[in-house]
């Protein structure tokens, strides 16, 4: 098959270091490494809603990650969720 439907949509956070699909969701869902106007570190998901064409809040969240975090891994069934890579962690982070 081929591409149907493409669209454009805006993320709201203020500086996106990296982004990931994860894997095993129920819609497609994003998480989102990115820093604030502070320059701390947050992540942060979200559902893409194909019906309504725009970003709808994800499943869960994490505030002030590692300061020197700059890559995510999104990690495959059965386990699912996040590895966030910084300069001296690297942190697991799944649903629930």
């Amino acid at each position: 098959g081929g591409l149907k439907d493409m669209f454009n949509v805006r993320l709201d956070e203020f500086k996106v270091v990296d982004l990931a699909f994860l894997h095993n969701t129920s819609m497609p869902t994003i998480a989102v490494l990115y820093e604030d106007p502070r320059e701390v570190r947050h992540l942060s998901t979200h559902t893409i809603s194909v019906r309504d064409k725009e970003f709808q809040q994800g499943p869960w969240s994490q505030s002030n990650v590692e300061s020197g975090a700059s890559m995510l891994i999104a990690i495959p069934s059965p386990y699912g969720g996040v590895i966030v890579v910084g300069e001296q962690t690297v942190t697991y982070y799944q649903s629930g």
